[in-house]
């Protein structure tokens, strides 16, 4: 899923009292907390809508605005439909937190969804005041807040999960490259990958550092035919990671597998995707057209049709942000607080967003655990799609044990 530089409800019915608790049928009054009243939840929304990433993030409020939609058509959450505030953080740390603080502290949001790569910009400050927080994992900052709600986490606690390895293992893969990026999550994913690979024992050769729009895809792809290579994963842009696989095959180098978590779902049609590389994601394919993929499809063409085309990773994770987002004011009960959307969404253990997720999120004890099942797919050059991998529709390993120091 990650384009983005690394590279990602409900109903009720019955009876509360406004310290909340997940069943109650519809209060028509106001509820003494901010953002809420009794038609409606005010909800803060940051992305970066300017900046160097702003096209890899654009379609993230069409999936936003489409599951929001479907909402207010099936009666709202208790009668409330949710509606938006909407900050740019630029992608910036110190945006991020100033928007985060004016939405909360000006705005008066009841709560915030965000897909940024500075979520940790805010990540202490909306902690420290209790704010719910819901969104996909892009920086480190999700894993260490109880306040911060996320359906995957690409790299948790722990060393790290076997399921990558096991992939490449099964698909023929000996010696692996591995790609990253100078930032901190991309060497904690880059550690967890060497980790599963060691475990299927496969040894890492190389490591190579790519910066994007500055390293050199062909010196790249020349260490990794040095290297004896037959795998390349990592992290790094889908620009940089299809540049370096097809010139390191272009060079001669033999490539069994090319796993990387971009690329599936990418806005950038005119890039050329190596062929038969894998990629890796946390819900089911698109392709699938099951019956919760198929409501996400015709959500977007009807909330969201200027997202061309629907199947877009940024908008499916908006469409699980809010998904997400809904569900915790759901378990909040019919006067929600926001004590009562955390203490709620993190005793519920079968989140799986109506079947979208390829396994259920257990909020009350997995908190911060990367998701030990993974669906990969295949990009196949000649008719320019995706299809599932026979055997890994998903694939489910365990968690590794960091060793003791």
């Amino acid at each position: 899923m990650l384009p983005f530089l690394l590279a990602a409800a409900l109903a009720g019915i019955g009876l509360t009292a406004c310290s909340g608790g997940g069943s109650g049928e519809s209060d028509s009054g106001n509820c003494p907390t901010p953002g809420v009243t009794h038609d409606q939840v005010v909800a803060g929304l940051i992305y970066p809508d300017s900046g160097p990433l702003a096209r890899d993030f654009e379609a993230f409020r069409g999936g936003v605005d489409a599951r929001l939609g479907v909402s207010v058509k099936e009666g709202g959450v208790y009668g409330r439909r949710v509606v938006l505030k909407w900050a740019d953080d630029a992608a910036t740390s110190s945006a991020n937190l100033s928007e985060a603080e004016s939405l909360v502290t000006q705005q008066h949001v009841f709560g915030i969804m965000e897909l940024t790569t500075a979520a940790g910009g805010s990540a202490d400050w909306l902690h420290q005041q209790g704010i719910p927080v819901t969104g996909e994992a892009l920086d480190l900052s999700w894993g260490g807040y109880d306040n911060m709600f996320t359906y995957a986490y690409l790299v948790g606690k722990g060393a790290g999960i076997t399921t990558y390895g096991q992939f490449i293992k099964s698909h023929g893969g000996t010696h692996a490259a591995l790609l990253y990026v100078s930032n901190e999550l991309s060497m904690r994913l880059t550690d967890a990958l060497a980790a599963s690979l060691s475990a299927a024992g496969v040894p890492v050769v190389d490591r190579i550092e790519v910066t994007p729009g500055i390293s050199s895809p062909q010196k790249a792809a020349a260490r990794i035919r040095a290297s004896g290579a037959d795998v390349v994963t990592g992290v790094s842009t889908e620009a940089d990671f299809a540049a370096i696989v097809n010139d390191a095959r272009q060079q001669g180098a033999t490539i069994k597998v090319a796993l990387s978590p971009s690329g599936y779902g990418s806005s950038n049609r005119t890039l050329k995707w190596p062929d038969g590389a894998f990629t890796y994601l946390p819900h089911h394919p698109f392709e699938t057209r099951s019956p919760a993929i198929s409501r996400f499809l015709s959500a977007m063409s009807q909330y969201a049709p200027e997202i061309q085309p629907a199947t877009s990773s940024p908008a499916l994770h908006g469409w699980l942000t809010a998904d997400l987002f809904l569900r915790g004011l759901q378990e909040a009960g019919a006067c929600p607080t926001r004590d009562a959307f955390l203490r709620g969404l993190r005793n519920v253990k079968d989140y799986d967003a109506n079947g979208i997720l390829v396994d259920k999120r257990n909020f009350a004890n997995k908190f911060g655990v990367a998701n030990p099942c993974l669906s990969f797919i295949q990009f196949n050059a000649n008719t320019g799609s995706w299809n599932a991998v026979t055997g890994a529709e998903p694939l489910c390993g365990q968690q590794i044990t960091a060793p003791s120091s």
